[in-house]
């Protein structure tokens, strides 16, 4: 509107000077009179200036403009935020989307169905770059190998389980009637599970997930050599035991996972696997690599992570290994209120504890408001957070692809207000000791003197 005004004030003003340009032309003429001579030529500059001014005014407008639609045409391509998934079923969703990238190398798993055969719950994130190839694999190869060997272990039971004979034939002297026959059947049947599930422990589990996370990247790798397919992912894996509730968090790379517990406090259930650690610097120099500095730290000037699954041409003398990080933790002791799980295009605008006062703030909002209905199931309410969390990082300028996952573990979203008032800032974890901000900082001024 702007742009028109502007150019229909200078067509107002040019038209004025032409007309009385034109009659004091005319005039002149007709009067011969020399003193009209000395307006004439005034009238007849400010004519040619106007209307010289006028074509580049219309030549500068018509320029911005062509370069305005080109503009917002490139940004609306590269800025849409294309919904690639969303999924949501009891207490846990994810929202995933390709964000400002070309393409869409972001992978996750939601499986908390399977809790009455596995026992478990699992829940997965695979950050890919390189292509989509290596999230793709692992995504699908993991959850198969780790259900496997769950089966196995619940199979073994087999003969250790109660027998669910409710008439015990060695009392003659007990008359079982139907009714009572089929409660104890039901309660026996119960107990079965029980026994099955608490045969696969915490430290069983721990050792099922570390092994078939580096069996799939050894068989990743295999192949990926064969094809000549040089992309490799992250790994973030949340599984939690749900007979005695206690949670297992596999890491490798830099998707991170945290947790909210009941005093509100940020709990960091992963740590970024960064070339610019010491433990990992070390690693690499030993193994024969080198850490240059392009934009952030990279291992062989390549790769911005130490750790990951696939990248075959780093495997070579182990510069990028698949060993994965878990960690352990008792939900009965933390009584969580969530979890957040997302790649680093969530995490490069989110730190962890912002990200928790973004979900009490949205959650306090919704149990205050009439946004949530009562009819409205709680794996809808964590679909809108996730989708609130995922958009958050779009509009704070995240150029990476966006997947979150976010899981609910208490169901009464009241009380979040009262847990979070009383909370503390700071972050904890009882599981490890953290390193520090000062020790990676450290670390990274360590690294800008050996950076080529």
């Amino acid at each position: 509107m702007e742009t028109i005004a502007l150019l229909s004030l200078f067509l107002l003003i040019y038209l004025v000077i032409h007309f009385y340009s034109r009659r004091f032309t005319v005039n002149n003429y007709l009067e011969s009179n020399i003193s009209n001579q000395s307006s004439f030529s005034f009238f007849n500059l400010l004519n040619r200036i106007f209307w010289k001014i006028f074509r580049l005014l219309n030549f500068t407008i018509v320029f911005a403009h062509l370069f305005t639609v080109v503009d917002s045409t490139i940004k609306s391509y590269f800025d849409h935020p294309t919904i690639i998934n969303q999924s949501h079923f009891d207490l846990a969703a994810v929202y995933s989307m390709q964000g400002r990238r070309p393409n869409m190398e972001d992978c996750f798993s939601l499986r908390n169905n399977v809790s009455t055969e596995l026992g478990i719950e699992y829940y997965a994130i695979f950050d890919g770059h390189g292509g989509p190839n290596a999230a793709l694999y692992a995504d699908r190869e993991i959850f198969d190998r780790i259900s496997k060997r769950i089966r196995k272990v619940i199979e073994n039971s087999k003969s250790e389980e109660i027998s669910i004979d409710s008439c015990s034939k060695k009392d003659a002297n007990l008359i079982c009637t139907s009714s009572m026959q089929s409660s104890k059947v039901f309660e026996n049947k119960i107990n079965v599970e029980a026994h099955r599930f608490k045969l696969l422990t915490l430290t069983m589990m721990k050792n099922i997930l570390n092994e078939e996370v580096i069996n799939v990247d050894k068989s990743l790798v295999e192949q990926f050599t064969r094809s000549n397919d040089i992309s490799g992912t992250t790994v973030l894996i949340a599984i939690r035991l749900l007979h005695s509730n206690k949670l297992l968090v596999a890491n490798v790379g830099d998707s991170r996972g945290i947790l909210c517990d009941s005093k509100g406090t940020t709990i960091p259930l992963s740590f970024d696997h960064k070339p610019y650690q010491s433990k990992e610097y070390r690693r690499i120099i030993d193994a024969g690599g080198y850490i240059s500095l392009k934009g952030v730290y990279r291992v062989n000037g390549i790769l911005a992570i130490s750790r990951a699954l696939g990248d075959y041409p780093l495997k070579e003398n182990r510069l990028i290994i698949p060993d994965p990080d878990i960690l352990t933790f008792d939900l009965n002791e933390l009584q969580p209120k969530f979890m957040i799980m997302a790649t680093d295009g969530f995490w490069d605008t989110f730190s962890n504890e912002n990200a928790v006062k973004f979900v009490h703030d949205e959650l306090s909002q919704m149990s205050s408001s009439a946004i949530i209905k009562p009819t409205q199931s709680l794996s809808s309410i964590a679909l809108h957070v996730a989708k609130r969390l995922a958009k958050e990082a779009f509009t704070r300028e995240s150029y990476d692809n966006i997947t979150v996952i976010f899981i609910l573990f208490d169901k009464d979203l009241k009380k979040f207000s009262t847990a979070f008032a009383k909370a503390t800032p700071s972050s904890s974890n009882p599981t490890i000791k953290t390193k520090s901000t000062n020790d990676c900082l450290a670390d990274k001024n360590e690294m800008k003197s050996i950076s080529t």
